[in-house]
């Protein structure tokens, strides 16, 4: 594992201090420490120098399309102190700077942070917008017409909380709108639902049940609908106890009479008996009188009690098969019709809410349009006399806003950045009309332009000159060196010029091995810096040749 301290120039930024991999594509090893301000990387076409830019994209999560079995990549950044402060919310116990490794095991691909295994979605949200890699006609900022508020974006110095109020509210809308199509709220539907339901609570609660009455209920029926048998027993029995002469009452005192008249012989307990079972019987006979009384057969009653009956099993039969799941289903019918309600009201309320969002949404995004429009011009200044710097005197830009049918992530107008290469020519979308080297040279123009605004701290250019020729090399490396004093650059280049003012250079060779061919990338310093920028130039060629003329 690698480790490098590092003083940095910009302090509190993140960048790439070193990258290093074994068995990474054509490369068996290699180590490479860049510098805080520009490093340039130069070899061969075909040397392997995009291979490295390969390796430094799996840091950050993209990963080459054919991974190399075996292979390990590892690089060491600087934090951020809000990157420092999520590492060690995570339980990460990180200074100032973090080792990030790529394990391509051949079945899997094994991120780590400090030495802890990790996702790669994890790496993505650490070093998220803190590299950025521009390859030829793959600069997704400006080529990809989705993104192009962004270059505005970055150059609004001032009312960025416009920005972020905007963010926040649309955040708070699609909140809104999630939630509202999760209620998953027919009103059809619900009211055709709630109608059964209250039929029902209605239905139950007429009836007015009674768990205690309405269980006795049936005994009333049989007792009223029996009655007339009733009364006859009731009847026959208080005769048969008390009013017949020969009856138990009048046996029972006929006794009493004579254990009286024995008294004097010690028998007083006796006739006490007797006297208290004769009060037996007359609490016993005018209990079945009272009872009798209540007997009075009445067919009103009958037929009162009957529709009760029939009410009650009627509801048991629709409701819950007794009169304890009748009441368990009510409830369920309150719980029901309490929740469409709710989810009404909810609905009413999230409606009113997304209204109301929806319309600071477009306000806002209106003045987020007239900031865009004046920082949008401001910009183009910015980037006219750099354009002017790089000989593209007719090129000429120009951000159009285009109105939204409804509010993106972005705003409520489209920004659109479209350029014309020539006077008499139209402004056109910039992905459609710029070649190879008007694209690289507009690139630089609009990065030095951003310079100071740059939410990356690490910029890599993937052969940035190409299509530009070595005339326009001079303008080219100073541009280069001018962005790299606020964001550190790493070009892989074939200019010499732009090597030559580099703080760091570094050459890629390749030789024949075991494979097809190896590659080797080393830091050049002294006489194979010198001799690796005449390679570049021609010189060291030109003097071969007119040594052969000499001879």
């Amino acid at each position: 594992m690698l480790y490098y301290s590092y003083s940095q120039r910009v302090g509190g930024m993140c960048m790439l201090i070193a990258v290093s991999g074994k068995n990474f594509l054509a490369f068996e090893n290699f180590e490479i420490m860049f510098s805080d301000g520009l490093s340039v990387i130069t070899g061969e076409s075909g040397s392997g120098k995009t291979l490295l830019l390969k390796a430094i994209q799996a840091l950050v999560g993209s990963l080459p399309a054919v991974s190399p079995p075996g292979g390990y990549v590892e690089g060491v950044f600087s934090l951020e102190e809000k990157q420092r402060a999520f590492l060690n919310s995570q339980g990460y116990d990180t200074g100032h700077e973090v080792v990030i490794s790529v394990d391509f095991t051949g079945q899997r691909v094994i991120f780590r942070v400090d030495g802890r295994l990790s996702s790669k979605q994890f790496v993505q949200n650490l070093l998220a917008d803190s590299l950025e890699v521009h390859s030829q006609h793959s600069t997704v900022r400006l080529l990809d017409p989705t993104t192009h508020h962004m270059i505005v974006d970055n150059a609004i110095s001032d009312d960025r909380k416009l920005l972020e109020e905007y963010s926040d509210l649309f955040r708070e809308y699609n909140g809104v709108c999630r939630r509202l199509s999760s209620l998953s709220f027919d009103e059809q539907t619900a009211e055709r639902e709630e109608e059964v339901l209250q039929f029902q609570l209605d239905e139950i609660d007429t009836a007015r049940l009674d768990p205690k009455s309405d269980s006795e209920i049936e005994k009333t029926y049989v007792r009223l609908r029996d009655s007339e048998i009733l009364m006859e027993a009731f009847e026959k029995l208080i005769s048969i106890l008390r009013t017949e002469d020969t009856s138990a009452y009048a046996r029972l005192n006929e006794g009493i009479e004579i254990m009286q008249s024995l008294d004097r012989f010690g028998y007083h307990d006796e006739s006490a008996k007797l006297i208290e079972a004769l009060n037996v019987l007359q609490q016993f006979c005018h209990n079945i009188e009272e009872e009798l009384a209540s007997l009075g057969y009445d067919e009103e009653s009958v037929q009162i009690v009957e529709a009760r009956i029939n009410l009650i099993q009627n509801l048991k039969r629709k409701y819950g098969g007794s009169l304890e799941g009748v009441f368990k289903h009510r409830g369920s019918i309150v719980e029901s019709l309490s929740r469409i309600r709710e989810d009404r009201e909810e609905k009413e309320r999230l409606s009113r809410k997304s209204k109301d969002v929806l319309a600071k949404l477009w306000h806002t995004g209106k003045e987020i349009d007239a900031l865009r429009e004046k920082q949008s011009k401001e910009l183009v200044k910015s980037v006219r006399k750099h354009l002017k710097d790089l000989k593209m005197d007719e090129t000429d830009l120009r951000f159009v806003l285009i109105p939204e049918e409804v509010p993106r992530s972005y705003g409520t107008s489209r920004v659109i950045l479209e350029i014309k290469t020539h006077n008499s020519s139209p402004y056109t979308e910039i992905g459609k009309v710029a070649s190879g080297g008007e694209l690289s040279r507009l690139l630089i123009a609009i990065e030095c332009a951003l310079k100071g605004f740059l939410p990356v701290s690490t910029v890599v250019f993937d052969e940035i000159d190409v299509g530009v020729g070595q005339r326009m090399g001079d303008i080219m490396a100073e541009k280069l060196k001018e962005l790299s004093q606020g964001v550190q650059t790493i070009v892989i280049t074939h200019l010499p010029q732009v090597a030559q003012i580099a703080d760091a250079h570094f050459a890629v060779s390749r030789s024949t091995g075991n494979r097809e061919f190896i590659s080797t990338v080393s830091r050049l310093e002294g006489k194979s810096r010198v001799r690796e920028l005449e390679e570049m130039s021609g010189k060291r060629l030109l003097v071969s040749r007119e040594d052969k003329c000499g001879q």
